[in-house]
């Protein structure tokens, strides 16, 4: 019996074709093929993961790929910091309980900065290890206003914005006298210590766009 709820006939028109072509619901033909990942042919196209997990860098990576296409720096930031990175900088204009919050985090480094580079560094650094010699595309953070202002420190910087996805963003943070100095000093830190005490020469950098009208620096 067939119930059909909006007055549509479109329904009843998608039903039925698809009754006629595929016969009664759960009848569906499937067919399984098992494939040895040892033998998968090479493709001209370059197949490459996007990943934000160092965690899950070493198990990737036995996969037949060619690398990574994008590592997305604001997720190791969240998964592995949890922190703002002008908090780190400036802790006297966060609350007392985000200070303690950051100070616990931090305690094993000689300051909180330090704490911020070498887990970014960490984070970034075990992805390109694992993928090492393959090549590894890592943007820089592109967070969202209110992704930022979920991390500790995040309500003292962060402003509210009614769309944040057209808002404070990509490449137009970077350029913000407000957090370029944040922002832009831990990566760019971050991806020089990578670099050249992790010897990952196989990172490659790839910048975010900006997605907000902005006028252009002269």
């Amino acid at each position: 019996m067939l119930v059909v709820l909006l007055p549509s006939t479109s329904y009843i028109f998608v039903y039925l074709s698809l009754h006629f072509l595929y016969g009664s619901p759960g009848e569906a033909t499937i067919e399984r093929t098992s494939v040895d990942i040892n033998n998968v042919p090479k493709t001209k196209t370059e197949i490459k993961l996007i990943l934000g997990d160092p965690d899950a860098a070493l198990s990737m990576s036995g996969l037949p790929v060619d690398g990574v296409g994008l590592v997305r720096q604001e997720f190791v930031v969240a998964n592995h910091i949890g922190i703002h990175p002008m908090a780190v900088l400036q802790p006297e204009n966060v609350s007392q309980e985000d200070r303690e919050i950051i100070n616990e985090r931090s305690k094993n480094d000689k300051s909180p900065k330090d704490f911020f580079i070498r887990k970014l560094s960490e984070g970034v650094g075990s992805i390109a290890a694992a993928f090492y010699p393959r090549p590894v595309l890592v943007r820089l953070g592109d967070f969202k206003s209110n992704e930022y202002r979920k991390l500790v420190g995040g309500f003292s910087f962060e402003p509210e914005e009614e769309n944040p996805m057209i808002g404070l963003r990509g490449a137009s943070r970077y350029l913000s006298p407000e957090f370029r100095d944040g922002k832009c000093y831990f990566s760019c830190l971050c991806l020089f210590c990578v670099m050249c005490k992790c010897s990952a020469n196989c990172c490659l950098l790839l910048k975010p766009s900006s997605l907000s009208v902005r006028p252009c620096p002269t």
